[in-house]
């Protein structure tokens, strides 16, 4: 395989067939894992851990320890340590999978082919566990990385073996890998003195993925009423607006395939780009239909354990630390988007809601209110300095139904400083709300018990959600 041979040019020299399966499919006949192959001494998958993650720790020559793996599939860096519970977070996956080698023409191999190909260093790569389950055995057309950085490379290398074996592909995957070759027409398939995958994520002042926050000033005043609806749903054409300014509105051209995407949204839908966007750069895929469409469906509601994984997608490794131990009782491996959920509880972005006995729980069915977006989004910027006072003290009316006792009030008035939210502007005069200096206002728990206020109930002049840690409508108590 030339490094040079185009991956876009290259799926049109691969054989289409007709069949989806071909009987007789056994895994162990491929041997994985189950021979030393290059004569080493070592096992394949040391071998490959070995090759893949950095600062290893081996024992005697073969077998890794412990390590750190910058993860292709998700974009993840992941602290691999040797264990019965622990070994499985990172794993060998076979880029092609052996079932689906099968059914390309492996089924006629003999048993040292067959064995090669189970052990070849060029088809295994070491990702996320959890990433690889999902997996499974599925093609370009049923699954791709969540890492958007890691397609053109993972479908290019899928091109790569499937030509050097003579493997054939279905029509539809065929189709797949012209659409995310298309969006990097001169990748090229990697050459075979080692996975393409190996190295493509790198941290510690390198190659970041995911988006920072970006602070494009603040907003001008204007003469508009507007109102924010701060307890009505997100609806997904909205977050898809939302998640793009945050990320300062990066510069992007909707390529004709991202135009094509899906089938519910065009140039007529609000927030079009932003939703072409979403898509393209991995943080959003939609859902696939029964006719192999995909939809946006924008003007639904976006459930809470969704908007997780949009803002872990989002932000990738330029996210806020691990600082807290939160546990959710209702959030299991099971739930959808569990690991996005968990990472949302331990940087403290969400915490949920304390229940009666003591547990806390994410509900991850319930839609997002738009108040609490407003709360994730700030948390997800790492809580920078507001200086709404100094800097904007205009925006404390800038929307009638937001006042002092507004759950995330502040973080509200923020999303519209920072041009995040513009809310909904209205013709109707506004209701007449206290102005910010004449309303009562603790700056913290010290203020309110300097004043000799404490605690606080929930209606209590100068309560707010902020000052109620546990959320119990006691504040500091």
């Amino acid at each position: 395989m030339a490094q040079e041979n185009n991956a876009l040019e290259a799926v049109s020299t691969l054989t289409v067939r007709q069949t989806d399966s071909v009987s007789g499919y056994d895994r162990d006949l491929f041997q994985w894992n189950k021979f030393d192959e290059d004569g080493d001494g070592c096992d394949t998958r040391n071998d490959i851990l070995a090759r893949d993650l950095d600062n290893i720790s081996k024992q005697d020559k073969c077998v890794v320890l412990s390590g750190i793996l910058d993860d292709p599939y998700t974009g993840d860096r992941i602290d691999f340590q040797r264990g019965q519970s622990t070994s499985s977070k990172v794993q060998i996956d076979h880029i092609v999978a052996l079932s689906d080698a099968w059914n390309s023409g492996a089924s006629h191999w003999n048993e040292s082919k067959l064995r090669a190909f189970g052990n070849d260093p060029y088809n295994l790569a070491a990702v996320d566990g959890t990433a690889n389950t999902q997996k499974s055995n599925s093609s370009a057309d049923e699954w791709l990385p969540a890492n958007a950085a890691a397609r053109c490379l993972y479908v290019a290398t899928q091109v790569g073996v499937k030509e050097h074996y003579a493997l054939t592909v279905t029509q539809t995957e065929a189709q797949k890998m012209r659409e995310v070759l298309g969006s990097c027409p001169t990748q090229s398939i990697p050459q075979s003195n080692g996975s393409g995958l190996v190295r493509l994520v790198e941290q510690n002042g390198k190659t970041k993925h995911g988006y920072p926050f970006v602070d494009q000033g603040n907003v001008d005043v204007d003469s508009e009423v507007r109102e924010y609806r701060g307890m009505s749903s997100v609806i997904r054409q909205d977050m898809a607006a939302f998640l793009y300014r945050w990320a300062g509105s990066p510069e992007y051209t909707p390529s004709n395939a991202d135009m094509h995407r899906f089938r519910d949204v065009d140039g007529a839908t609000p927030h079009a780009k932003e939703i072409w966007w979403l898509a393209s750069t991995g943080i959003s895929e939609g859902w696939l239909e029964p006719d192999g469409s995909r939809t946006f469906r924008g003007m639904s509601p976006v459930t809470r354990q969704d908007m997780a994984a949009f803002m872990h997608r989002l932000v990738g490794d330029y996210g806020p630390a691990p600082s807290k131990s939160i546990v959710f009782s209702d959030v299991d491996g099971a739930t959808p988007h569990a690991k996005e959920i968990w990472w949302l509880a331990s940087t403290g972005i969400s915490e949920g809601w304390l229940e009666p006995d003591g547990s806390r729980t994410f509900r991850g069915m319930s839609p997002v209110t738009r108040q609490d977006m407003a709360a994730f989004l700030y948390r997800l910027a790492g809580t920078p300095n507001r200086d709404l006072d100094t800097d904007g003290a205009f925006i404390y009316s800038y929307f009638r139904d937001v006042n002092w006792s507004t759950p995330h009030a502040e973080d509200i008035w923020w999303l519209a400083m920072k041009k995040i939210s513009t809310g909904w502007i209205v013709t109707s005069q506004p209701s007449p709300l206290p102005s910010h200096p004449n309303q009562v206002y603790y700056k913290n728990c010290a203020a309110v018990r300097a004043a000799g206020k404490a605690p606080l109930h929930r209606g209590d002049p100068g309560y707010r959600p902020e000052l109620d840690r546990d959320n119990d409508g006691i504040a500091c108590e």
